[in-house]
């Protein structure tokens, strides 16, 4: 989906309650996220006089997000956790540096 459909998308989502169990809605959060994740969209930007400008579609996709998710337990290692986000990995690949005690959740 384009950011333009998946914005459509979720606005649709978040205004008529009965969408938000659709398919599409739920491909939508999910692409979102995705894309928050990828860096190809913000929750929020930067503008030049250096205010912050929301985007309330993707902050509105994050809060679906949790609308749709199921509470479920996750192990990290020894860590035990209670949520509906998962929990990201892989940081070695990625060259970064992640240390006690920090998550990094989707």
């Amino acid at each position: 989906m384009s950011l333009e459909s998946l914005e459509a998308t979720i606005n649709a989502a978040w205004d008529n309650n009965a969408l938000v169990g659709e398919i599409t809605t739920r491909q939508a959060v999910a692409d979102t996220l995705n894309a928050l994740t990828a860096g190809e969209v913000r929750a929020a930007t930067r503008q030049q006089d250096g205010q912050w400008k929301p985007h309330e579609w993707v902050k509105k996709a994050i809060l679906l997000h949790f609308r749709l998710s199921d509470m479920r337990a996750m192990d990290a290692g020894v860590l035990h956790f209670q949520d509906k986000i998962d929990i990201q990995g892989g940081w070695a690949e990625k060259g970064c540096r992640v240390v006690p005690p920090a998550t990094v959740r989707q």
